[in-house]
């Protein structure tokens, strides 16, 4: 679980940038966060207040994220449309937005 979350969190940072210092630094946390849960643990310290942080901004991520879920519903709905369909390829006129993304040609 531990190993998924550390190759989850680098593949996050190389979608942000693909310079190699930020994709240092990201490992450079992840080994110094891994090294401070095992000391902690291992020396026996409470981390019940760094948990209640933890948890506290799992309920913050959460508050952000089900608005926009919201939001997104409608095109959802309009993509998972075509797809059963298997109607034309996907892209913005099916959802009747411009977004470039969607008109890239398949290769």
């Amino acid at each position: 679980c531990l190993l998924g979350f550390l190759s989850f969190s680098e593949i996050c940072a190389r979608q942000i940038s693909d310079r190699r210092t930020f994709i240092a630094a990201v490992r450079l946390v992840n080994l110094t966060v891994l090294a401070f849960g095992m000391i902690t643990n291992i020396a026996g310290f409470d981390l019940s207040a760094l948990w209640n942080l933890s948890d506290f901004a799992n309920i913050v991520m959460v508050c952000c994220n089900l608005p926009l879920l919201y939001l997104g519903f409608g095109r959802v709905q309009k993509a998972f449309a075509n797809f059963e369909g298997q109607k034309s390829h996907f892209s913005s006129e099916v959802i009747g937005e411009q977004v470039p993304v969607w008109d890239a040609q398949p290769e």
